[in-house]
């Protein structure tokens, strides 16, 4: 019992000014104003006693009834913290305002009528800040937004050159034909030829009769027995090689109407080497497919080495 009307007295008199306002005095006075600033143990003490004997509680009182005036108290002094914080937050908003309100009269009193001028100047300068913080903003979001991006294209691109170690040259728009051979973009021209044609007409002549005229025209069209194909190769191992590719043209019935083979000698790594050859066709008309394949990729054989002759004793 001692305990419970020990905490229930610290608990009055720290409530004494925050939970409930001072008593007024004879002399219209605030009782608070009345009290010294600084309280010692025992007057804190007295003055608990006090409040607590004119709430109707004793020292000598049951120890439920005790703790149930605790538990009210310490709900009004929570209470009466939460009114104190809400109170010194609209405090702080009254300062600002009162601040603000102090600088609005003063520029109006410095500048008089010039004060809706610099008024309409300090808002356009606000203005422009703030849409300079926003341009700046954007600009670092995309900034970031683009690294992220290169980040993912450059680890998207090592995860692929992991699966698929010919993937960079096929991004380039190479061709992996097998073998460590790459095929370039290919280009193909057949070959033209002059096809010259006559045209009749008749004019009529005096007396009513017509005459004959013949008129000669030349034009250039295809000749597609004779094409052209270019390209480039390229060797994407490590080593030297000799590289044999070979060509197969089909018309639209699968069957083959051209061939070609490319071979290229002493071929270094990662460097491409551009071709071009010309081949007859069996057709009087392009090509429907095309198919290519390595016929040999071969590491080319070290010289061998001179041996000098031993000299003779």
């Amino acid at each position: 019992m001692g305990c419970l009307t020990a905490c229930l007295i610290a608990s009055t008199s720290l409530g004494l000014h925050a939970a409930d306002p001072p008593a007024a005095t004879p002399d219209g006075a605030t009782a608070a104003a009345a009290l010294p600033l600084n309280y010692n143990t025992d007057q804190l003490r007295d003055m608990a006693i006090r409040r607590l004997a004119a709430q109707g509680m004793l020292e000598s009182d049951p120890p439920s009834s005790m703790w149930s005036a605790m538990v009210q108290q310490t709900a009004s002094l929570i209470e009466a913290g939460m009114r104190v914080g809400q109170l010194q937050s609209e405090l702080r908003v009254l300062r600002s305002e009162v601040a603000e309100l102090r600088t609005f009269i003063a520029d109006h009193e410095r500048l008089g009528d010039d004060y809706q001028s610099y008024q309409a100047i300090l808002n356009e300068t606000k203005r422009l800040i703030t849409h300079q913080i926003r341009l700046e903003t954007k600009r670092k979001t995309d900034e970031l937004r683009k690294t992220k991006k290169s980040r993912a294209q450059q680890r998207k691109a090592q995860q692929a050159a992991v699966l698929d170690p010919y993937a960079h040259l096929v991004a380039l728009g190479f061709n992996h034909l097998g073998n460590g051979v790459m095929l370039g973009k290919s280009g193909y021209q057949y070959a033209k030829r002059d096809v010259t044609s006559e045209r009749v007409t008749y004019v009529p002549t005096n007396g009513g009769g017509t005459r004959r005229v013949v008129k000669s025209e030349t034009r250039q069209q295809s000749d597609y027995s004779v094409m052209t194909i270019s390209g480039s190769l390229l060797n994407a191992t490590d080593t030297i090689r000799n590289v044999g590719v070979a060509f197969a043209f089909r018309d639209s019935h699968g069957n083959q109407i051209g061939q070609e083979t490319v071979m290229v000698e002493n071929m270094r790594p990662n460097v491409p080497y551009p071709f071009t050859s010309e081949l007859s066709m069996a057709s009087d008309r392009p090509f429907a497919t095309e198919t290519q394949w390595v016929l040999y990729s071969d590491p080319t054989v070290p010289a061998a080495t001179p041996v000098s002759p031993a000299p003779t004793p």
